[in-house]
């Protein structure tokens, strides 16, 4: 079977090298007569990844890690492409973006049907907006339809002002995969307002509500199971890391993994996800922000208020049905000031930013004992049978984070003719979170005794060193390092922002040739940390540090 594999991968990489090659000559199609222009710019993407290490069994609860288990197996060989059509008439315009992929590896695996349709082939429209400036000098800017709205200053680190639109994760961890293809465009009214040189106001309206798109049942990465597309079977009841889950509604004492094997177990008493609670009604938001050239080399100031539901979503029940359902929890008042500026050669851009009113996730000692009834034989009170239990509390979250850059130039030492440096930190903390073993709940007398901590904090770090002229000075090459590090304490997400002593490192090179239409990589990345922390049900908080791998990509743009 896995020789089988082998070939039948060989020839799908041959076929995708000799369509790669064929569009050598393409050249990108624009046009431009009188006051109407247009372009359209299209990247396609071949990429391969494995993992480089056999699977613990103690996290092969994850139906992802039991397919691909074994060091060498190859988890990802997909075709991808981003197509951007961009039209512009005189001082209006319009920009539909869409992406698409067929991944072979997924196509051949046995999946839930819903997992099957986001791992193995997709396409998605993320972008059609309209959009035109007004006034004097287009001091105005107006637009129309899904769109991205990016706002703060965050770089990599989640959980900020620009937490606006939401993201696809099976596509966001995709060998060779741009950002842009990742984020999830929603349907909106955005306009924005300089005023002068210096003020600019921005406001939004969004009209619809998206909810993360997590990583689907039977990924390599996923340890969300019971709430990613497939799945929606909670074996153990926690409904959170390294569990069991099988198809959505699936009932009680049934076989919960698609492959049927004989460790999935067949369970009494599971709990079965039925339908999602999602977020209704608008969100909005204010910006204003002021720019103030005398100020170092040039800064800009900015203060934001938002109204926003959670994309991530909350797990919750029905008293002693048996059930669980996510449940997405609504208008979420976000109060935030931001910088940016430009120091020594370093540019600094930092943020703060507060959610009142964010939720934490009860985990298993409430889903088991309010959702499945006797499982930890709590005492009901007043409920009866179908009482919906909410799975969180409320607490106000801060975050405070900031991101230094710097172009180093040419270093003699290393030969490198560039050196960059790009780091972020972020602390966050919360108000009102219960003590623990304190009385939850009214009636349920339910105690409160989770991993999240008052305080948290980490960064992320990476260094690069390019080459502009390297591979016989027809190419330029880009080694590359970055570290993320979770430093101390747990934050309060389904799946925690921070985890103390979490690590990620990845070693690669990134490539370019012909100006930038032909790209590339290899890089190969490990996790590592936090094996001892677990929530109440035993599950893992970093259920990675089993899944390393290494990856290789080529892209072509035109």
């Amino acid at each position: 079977m896995y020789k089988s594999f082998i070939k039948k991968s060989a020839g799908f990489a041959l076929s995708s090298a000799l369509l790669l090659s064929q569009i050598g000559t393409v050249q990108a199609f624009s046009f431009h007569n009188g006051d109407l222009k247009g372009a359209l710019d299209t990247d396609l993407t071949y990429a391969i990844a494995a993992r480089t290490e056999d699977s613990d069994h103690n996290k092969e609860g994850a139906y992802g890690n039991r397919i691909f288990k074994d060091a060498g197996d190859v988890f990802s060989h997909a075709i991808r492409g981003s197509s951007t059509l961009t039209l512009e008439y005189g001082d209006f315009g319009m920009l539909a973006r869409g992406n698409y992929f067929y991944d072979y590896v997924y196509d051949n695996e046995n999946l839930a049907d819903q997992a099957h349709d986001k791992l193995a082939r997709d396409f998605s429209l993320t972008d059609l907006m309209f959009y035109g400036y007004f006034g004097d000098n287009d001091q105005i800017n107006i637009r129309l339809g899904k769109q991205v709205i990016s706002w703060g200053e965050n770089t990599f680190i989640q959980g900020s002002i620009n937490d606006i639109n939401t993201v696809d994760l099976n596509k966001l961890r995709q060998p060779g995969r741009a950002l842009k293809d990742a984020f999830i465009g929603t349907n909106a009214a955005y306009i924005s307002w300089n005023i002068g040189d210096e003020w600019t106001v921005e406001s939004f309206y969004l009209f619809e509500f998206d909810q993360i798109q997590l990583d689907p049942s039977g990924s390599f990465f996923t340890t969300l199971d019971a709430v990613g597309a497939g799945g929606g079977f909670d074996s153990a009841g926690n409904g959170v890391l390294g569990e069991n889950a099988g198809p959505f509604g699936s009932p009680a004492g049934a076989c919960i993994a698609p492959d049927g094997l004989d460790d999935c177990g067949l369970v009494g008493g599971s709990l079965v996800r039925v339908g999602d609670n999602f977020a209704k009604g608008g969100q909005y938001g204010l910006a204003i922000r002021k720019f103030f050239p005398g100020l170092f080399n040039g800064s800009e100031l900015a203060i934001y208020y938002q109204s926003l539901h959670d994309h991530v979503p909350m797990i919750s029940t029905y008293y002693n049905t048996g059930t669980f359902f996510l449940d997405y929890v609504e208008n979420i008042e976000r109060l935030g000031v931001s910088f940016n500026t430009n120091i020594e050669g370093w540019v600094i851009a930092g943020e703060y930013h507060v959610r009142k009113d964010a939720p934490i996730q009860m985990t298993a000692p409430v889903l088991n004992g309010l959702g499945a009834g006797p499982f930890f034989g709590v005492n009901c009170g007043t409920c009866v049978q179908g009482d919906e239990i909410k799975g969180y509390e409320l607490v106000d979250r801060h975050q405070l984070q900031v991101t230094f850059q710097r172009i180093w130039g040419v270093n003699e030492w290393l030969g490198a003719d560039g050196n960059s440096t790009l780091m972020e930190v972020a602390y966050g903390w919360i108000d009102g979170l219960p003590d623990k073993n304190e009385a939850l709940i009214g009636p349920f007398r339910t105690v409160f005794t989770p991993q999240v901590t008052e305080h948290f904090w980490g960064f992320q770090i990476k260094q690069a060193i390019t080459y502009e002229a390297a591979l016989f000075n027809v190419a330029s090459v880009s080694p590359f390092v970055a570290f993320k590090y979770d430093v101390e304490g747990v934050s309060n997400e389904i799946v925690p922002l921070f985890v103390d002593d979490r690590k990620a490192l990845t070693l690669g090179v990134n490539f370019g040739y012909g100006g930038g239409k032909i790209t590339g990589g290899v890089s190969w990345t490990m996790f590592d940390g936090a094996e001892a922390m677990v929530n109440q049900a035993g599950s893992r908080l970093n259920g990675r540090t089993d899944r390393d791998f290494v990856q290789a990509n080529v892209s072509y743009s035109f």
